[in-house]
């Protein structure tokens, strides 16, 4: 496999990768979103926390993982175009 067809199969990549991201968090923050509520009236309800409160604490813990969720893509996708970047470079030196 030459380096341009591994260079195809980045972008490829990178396309693929972008699309499930952007998938999964919707789903994700769909899912932490349902838990924070079921999670809020269960506490009360028990009258252990107040309302206002928990669902703040809550509001800035799911963002803390949805941020670190989007670290890790944008992360990834710097690493990918690195790759990129050698490819082209051996590909480069190859001619």
């Amino acid at each position: 496999m030459n380096m341009k067809q591994k260079t195809t199969n980045l972008v490829d990549l990178k396309v693929s990768l972008a699309k499930e991201f952007e998938d999964k968090s919707v789903k994700h923050e769909e899912f932490l979103n349902d838990i924070i509520s079921f999670y809020c009236v269960n506490m009360t309800k028990n009258h252990a926390v107040g309302a206002k409160k928990l669902k703040m604490i809550a509001f800035n813990k799911s963002n803390d993982i949805l941020n670190y969720t989007n670290h890790l893509y944008h992360l990834n996708q710097e690493n990918i175009k690195l790759i990129e970047c050698l490819y082209q470079k051996l590909d480069n030196s190859d001619q």
